[in-house]
């Protein structure tokens, strides 16, 4: 409970954005500094659109723009290329308003991501959704750097949790992005301070530059332990299919399809193929859940909690009542795997073999996998199926509409399962989660040391008195 004097009312009425949090930050901020606001130092503050997909606005990497989103905004800044791409006429067309330039600041604006800072450094024709803005400075007092990485400070995120509207789905307009307070510094004094925070931010980048060769590593190890030769993938525009190379029941008019075919061939003809994988595993099985009262907790997945080719998995907790419809069902022991672009390319899937509960429920985006038979060591399975070569082939058999597409449960069922013995399969599982292990030491390492980059750059900027 707070009281607010009449004369300390902004421009909002509202009790959240008059909490004394705010505006004793806020008074600290310009007692300390000189001030200016964003819109004083930029030539443009702008935003995209997402493109209809009925509209045929998307295309594959080869031939299109990237298409960022607040998803693609690392935590030290960076920007990473897209998962999705749209057709160069879409760039140049509707969507030309919001083309992105080399040093662009890249403001997430809408929902849960609101807060996420980036500066995009690449070359790259590129472009940025409505939950994104795009600040461009035209002050050459200012560097892009300092502004990135002063809107990643507390004080930076002090404004853009002032501005975001308290209601279920967060969101700031350009206007208020504008009206943002940014410290006058001289470029000295910004340069000293992005000095140093900049090494941090690309010695977390090596780390985590290391820690995906360890995934690329794993990826080549798993195929090499299966006597699997690939080659690289090759798009082809034109290319002709033979009946008796086609695995399921329908021919796919994508440029990757030919390889994809040749992935299947490769796992048909290893000397340790067995049958598809419904043989040996129930895709989308039935789960009975007919013990269960509405009042028993259960564990829930949803697609945000499993991480990315790296098996990890944050289980909540909800009430049976809250879940039993509209949810995919599972239990312990089972796979999940992501269907739904761009979930599936990233290799969002995990083994829910630690489940707090029995049953649980997630996304309906996953397929679940659930073992038959004994010869099967589900570890070895998720390796397999997270391996980067077979995720790409799954992309080749793609349903539905550009930014929706979805893998069917015929790929999974049709999928060639090359099966060791027991023993072959978990030192084959063993070698892949040591390999994850080294990797989740590199990224709690480059997490750790760029939190205490980041606290370093405000003491020296803010001082100890903004944090009390």
């Amino acid at each position: 409970m707070f009281a607010v004097k009449r004369g300390e009312i902004g421009k909002r009425f509202d009790p959240y954005a008059n909490q004394p949090k705010f505006t004793n930050h806020f008074f600290s901020l310009r007692t300390k500094f000189k001030t200016c606001k964003l819109s004083e130092i930029t030539s443009t503050i702008f935003s995209g659109i997402t493109p209809k997909s009925g509209g045929n606005a998307y295309t594959d990497a080869y031939a299109g723009v990237m298409f960022i989103r607040s998803g693609n905004i690392n935590a030290d800044c960076t920007v990473n290329d897209a998962d999705i791409y749209i057709k160069p006429e879409v760039h140049d067309g509707v969507m030309n308003g919001s083309k992105l330039h080399r040093n662009d600041i890249l403001i997430a604006i809408v929902g849960a991501t609101i807060g996420r800072i980036g500066i995009y450094k690449d070359n790259k024709q590129a472009n940025i959704n409505q939950a994104i803005a795009a600040v461009r400075l035209n002050d050459d007092r200012f560097i892009p750097e300092f502004i990135v990485h002063y809107l990643q400070s507390s004080t930076g995120q002090m404004f853009l949790d002032y501005l975001k509207r308290p209601v279920a789905r967060a969101n700031i307009n350009l206007e208020e992005i504008g009206s943002i307070e940014v410290p006058i510094l001289s470029l000295d004094e910004q340069l000293s301070l992005v000095s140093d925070i900049s090494t941090a931010s690309q010695q977390r980048a090596d780390k985590i530059r290391k820690a995906d060769e360890l995934l690329v590593g794993i990826d080549k190890f798993v195929f090499e332990q299966l006597d699997i030769v690939l080659q690289p993938l090759k798009a082809e525009l034109s290319y002709a299919v033979k009946r008796s190379d086609i695995f399921n029941s329908e021919i796919y008019c994508r440029p990757t399809y030919p390889d994809c075919l040749r992935t299947i061939h490769a796992l048909k003809n290893n000397k340790w193929y067995q049958g598809t994988l419904d043989n040996y595993i129930d895709v989308n099985p039935q789960t009975d859940c007919s013990l269960l009262n509405n009042t028993e907790t259960v564990s829930f997945v949803p697609m945000t909690a499993v991480g990315s080719k790296d098996n990890t998995v944050k289980y909540e907790v909800r009430a049976y009542s809250d879940v039993k419809t509209g949810y995919t069902v599972f239990e312990r022991g089972d796979l999940l795997w992501a269907k739904i672009t761009p979930c599936m390319q990233n290799g969002k899937s995990c083994l829910v073999a630690d489940m707090p509960t029995q049953i649980g429920f997630g996304s309906t985006e996953f397929h679940v996998l659930r073992k038959k038979s004994d010869v099967v060591h589900m570890p070895y399975v998720w390796a397999l199926l997270s391996n980067r070569t077979i995720l790409q082939a799954a992309q080749a058999v793609f349903n539905g509409s550009a930014g929706q597409q979805r893998v069917s449960d015929s790929f999974l069922k049709r999928f060639p399962l090359p099966l060791p013995d027991v023993d072959t399969q978990k030192a084959i599982a063993d070698g892949v989660f040591a390999s994850l292990e080294k990797m989740y030491t590199l990224k709690s390492e480059a997490e750790t040391e760029w939190a205490a980059a980041k606290e370093q750059f405000e003491r020296e900027l803010m001082g100890e008195d903004l944090h009390e």
